[in-house]
């Protein structure tokens, strides 16, 4: 006789279904205050370019926003318990903060010593600050959250 039971998909298997909509706020937030430098440096680009490279770059200045907004939202979903105010803040400042910057001056110092290598380090501090106070944010909202 078969197993009638449904086959869980691997995805949906590992993760409760409470974790997923506060992954995607965390997300949405984490990327949003993290994407705004990108789109700074996309505005102050070139913009008489044709549609389809401008796309481009849009994509290339957002990319780090995307990256560091999952690995930060993952982080607080799963690695720290909803109302722990101060554990949340640290972990939360901590991951915003040192995973872009060892991110980029890690990229800055494999490269050749030129010009474009100090805008490593330059992108490195300023994402940094910024998914520091990401991560102010999102672990304020994690810390606020009951507890379970």
């Amino acid at each position: 006789m078969l197993n009638k039971q449904p086959i869980k998909s691997f995805p949906t298997a590992l993760i409760p279904r409470t974790k997923l909509p506060a992954f995607s706020r965390f997300f949405g937030l984490w990327a949003g205050i993290i994407g705004f430098p990108g789109l700074l440096f996309y505005f102050m680009g070139n913009q008489h370019l044709p549609i389809v490279v401008l796309l481009k770059q849009l994509l290339v200045c957002l990319a780090p926003a995307l990256l560091f907004g999952a690995i930060g939202a993952a982080v607080m979903t799963f690695l720290v318990p909803p109302g722990r105010m101060v554990l949340a803040l640290i972990v939360g400042i901590l991951t915003g903060f040192v995973i872009p910057v060892a991110t980029f001056w890690t990229v800055g110092a494999i490269l050749p010593r030129n010009e474009a290598t100090m805008g490593y380090f330059l992108a490195g501090w300023v994402f940094g600050m910024a998914g520091g106070a990401a991560g102010f944010f999102v672990g304020i909202w994690r810390g606020s959250q009951p507890r379970l």
